[in-house]
């Protein structure tokens, strides 16, 4: 059976055997398809969610290194929704080119999506003194828990220490913790909730 007789592949888009922009000999590990999705600018969905292997985060990646990136993140509503490191260990699946990355483009495209952060060496220092310089609220995960075991201020950051001003789910200042970087495999910084959490902070203090 052809596909002009075959039912389902009538209208089967055409396979480029050859096209432009394809990974090539590059693609052989996620590191190296993230820095080619970078260097398009394009919006990546990242999986790295072993529980719920449907689960992404959407965004342009400003910053990566052979552990870790860093996605400037993006709400399914276009929204900016901060910063967002994670581990490359962790990725389950990447994704480029989609409708819904078109979606998003066409979203954000119609806000005022800016954000002037620029990574250099160690991601997680990076977006922690940027968030200390900025006041903005981080949470913090620490060793794959799949939760966040610190939200809130950053006050001081070093290559062995965190000093952080916690602040709970009511923007109340709930002490604070200290943690090494080390132990760190993801955070968000300044993302919708966290700037909720800084919103509810300020009403309280200031």
């Amino acid at each position: 059976m052809t596909q002009e007789e075959h039912p389902i592949l009538i209208n089967a888009p055409k396979i480029n055997p050859n096209p432009k922009n394809d990974l090539k000999n590059e693609c052989q590990d996620f590191f190296s398809v993230l820095s080619f999705i970078r260097n398009k600018t394009e919006i990546a969905l990242i999986y790295t969610n072993f529980d719920d292997t449907l689960k992404f985060s959407a965004g342009y990646i400003c910053g990566l290194t052979k552990e870790q990136f860093v996605l400037k993140h993006i709400s399914p509503d276009g929204i900016e929704d901060g910063l967002y490191v994670g581990s490359i260990s962790n990725i389950i699946k990447v994704e480029y080119g989609t409708k819904y990355a078109d979606k998003l483009k066409h979203l954000e495209k119609t806000g005022q999506f800016t954000y002037d952060f620029e990574c250099r060496d160690d991601l997680n220092i990076d977006v922690l003194q940027h968030a200390m310089q900025k006041g903005y609220i981080v949470s913090i995960e620490l060793e794959n828990s799949g939760q966040n075991d610190a939200v809130g201020f950053v006050l001081a950051v070093s290559e062995k220490m965190i000093r952080i001003l916690a602040v709970d789910d009511f923007g109340c200042n709930d002490g604070e913790c200290y943690l090494c970087p080390d132990q760190i495999t993801k955070i968000t910084c300044n993302g919708i909730e966290e700037r909720k959490m800084e919103s509810l902070y300020h009403s309280l203090y200031d």
